[in-house]
């Protein structure tokens, strides 16, 4: 089924990079995305304002380190399986971001809802502080997102002019 190949060259781009510079690729792979998870996370692992949403992001950074060194195994091993396996443990990434973005959307859903209902959301948007650095981004994300969605589909919606016909 996935038998060992050859060293050929399949795909475009780095897809099309040998057998082993992939599998070096993956080891580093590997190495980051624990290393990174680490570097992100050692100081809010202890700390009660951990929520159970922010476990996401760490589970799939190190989901994507195991993918990673599962991939530069087969990959050394000459099955070109491993690419497709280094393909989605690189695809965590993105991944992993836009999931943080619904996130701080369902957070800020519920954050108003709850402050509806106990009737305190005048107050929560009077102590709002518009200099929050974090408040600003997040919004402005989610603000160049919908921009993008709206030039992109009132790109696609515009007609083709139709093509002449030059007979002469």
């Amino acid at each position: 089924m996935n038998e060992p190949v050859n060293e050929t060259q399949s795909g475009t781009g780095w897809r099309s990079l040998p057998l082993n510079t992939l599998g070096l690729l993956a080891v580093l792979a590997g190495i980051a995305f624990p290393l990174v998870t680490w570097l992100l996370f050692r100081n809010s692992w202890g700390s009660p304002d951990f929520h159970w949403y922010e476990w996401l992001t760490p589970i799939l950074l190190l989901l994507g380190g195991a993918m990673s060194w599962l991939a530069a195994a087969m990959l050394f091993s000459r099955r070109t399986a491993g690419r497709d396996m280094l393909e989605l443990a690189i695809a965590i990434v993105p991944i992993t971001l836009a999931m943080r973005l619904l996130i701080v959307i369902i957070v800020l859903i519920g954050t108003v809802a709850r402050r509806l209902l106990d009737g305190s959301v005048v107050d929560f948007f009077k102590d709002l502080e518009l200099s929050s650095g974090k408040l600003l981004i997040n919004i402005a994300l989610i603000l160049v997102i919908i921009t993008l969605i709206i030039v992109r589909t009132n790109a696609k919606s515009k007609p083709q002019p139709p093509k002449e016909n030059k007979d002469d």
